[in-house]
């Protein structure tokens, strides 16, 4: 065609109907220089944005998988979009489950209750994989429509290690107290006998008082060889003493050390609050002599019965029935409470364990 001039012929055909002022040869090659220098700037700018995004998912996924609370999102199919490392810990499951079915993954999960009603969730405690936690399930929106949802999770030891810290620090602290209360009791009636001069009494008092003293001890430290509920049975018992409670512990109660099998944790928290509700029945119904706790512990065939009896009244059917409901309390004092036995149920649960029978009253 070049030979023929056919390639000239077309070229002016198209050309010379233009006039040079408004379009040449020259000014096509500019414009397509132009054309390909905006190209190049669309692509370079792209491959920074996408580096940008990346960088901003990357951050995203490090601030998640720091975050302490595990975090996981479903799409409105119920699937699982994203899931953080502590969610993962906590659910002993892995990234692979990304695009799973989370309650397949998750057994009881019940993100789909959210996805189809719509409504958050808060401090819902349940027992997922295992692990006892407190979920917060709440729905993404988008105009009036649910597209997903994300479900926090918080590992409920956090929140038993407050409240061992309420239920065990204090207690220790307590016990302190009130074995100070005593000690001055007893030095001012030691006081008292010396300057009436009659020291043999003194002497009779002193001896008395210390052995039963180190004989009450010394039986709790033999029977019950973990320390935690040890140590939380003598602060009990002191604070008993003190407000003229009888506290008298089965002498074929037994307690070994569990180590990491069982959580000193909740067993202090079960001990602890078994026996503060016992205290609190009695206080409510008034002191009198008769007063009376009784605690044992029984440790066999790998399994641990605990029973604590007060001789406060008895249970109506409807306080039993709601026994363990969150927030029931017979409680007449106007604070917050209902929550201790509802804590108990569920860390008994947690253990895989069952509840034979409940003798102490709950205030």
């Amino acid at each position: 065609m070049k030979r023929s001039g056919e390639m000239s012929r077309i070229w002016n055909k198209w050309t010379k109907e233009y006039e040079p002022s408004v379009f040449s040869p020259g000014q096509f090659w500019r414009a397509a220089g132009a054309a390909a220098l905006l190209l190049l700037s669309i692509l370079a700018w792209n491959i920074i944005l996408k580096r940008k995004v990346r960088r901003m998912v990357k951050e995203r996924e490090k601030i998640l998988d720091f975050t302490r609370e595990g975090i996981l999102a479903v799409d409105r199919d119920g699937k699982i979009t994203m899931i953080n490392m502590s969610a993962q810990k906590l659910l002993g499951i892995g990234p692979e489950t990304v695009g799973m079915e989370a309650e397949l993954c998750v057994p009881g999960l019940s993100a789909k209750m959210v996805l189809s009603g719509g409504r958050p969730v808060y401090n819902h405690q349940q027992n997922l994989n295992g692990a006892l936690v407190s979920c917060n399930k709440a729905p993404v929106l988008q105009g009036n429509k649910t597209v997903g949802a994300i479900i926090t999770l918080r590992d409920m030891s956090e929140l038993q290690a407050m409240a061992e810290e309420i239920t065990g620090v204090k207690t220790y602290v307590e016990s302190l107290r009130v074995q100070g209360h005593e000690f001055m009791n007893k030095l001012q009636a030691i006081l008292g006998l010396i300057q009436l001069q009659k020291y043999n009494r003194a002497i009779e008092f002193i001896s008395s008082e210390t052995d039963s003293t180190l004989s009450a001890q010394a039986f709790m430290a033999e029977r019950i060889k973990n320390a935690a509920i040890c140590g939380i049975l003598m602060g009990k018992a002191g604070r008993c003493r003190e407000l003229g409670i009888r506290f008298v512990l089965d002498p074929e109660s037994f307690c070994r050390d569990h180590g990491e099998r069982i959580n000193d944790r909740s067993l202090v928290i079960i001990v602890g609050n078994l026996l503060q509700n016992a205290i609190e029945a009695i206080c409510e119904q008034g002191v009198t002599e008769s007063s009376r706790i009784d605690f044992s512990i029984f440790d066999e065939s790998g399994k641990i019965l605990i029973n604590v009896c007060d001789n406060a009244g008895t249970l109506t059917d409807e306080t039993a029935s709601n026994l363990f409901r969150k927030g029931f309390t017979t409680r007449k004092k106007a604070e917050l409470s209902g929550f201790g036995l509802y804590n108990i149920k569920t860390i008994v649960d947690a253990l895989g364990a069952c509840r034979t029978g409940l003798q102490n009253s709950v205030s």
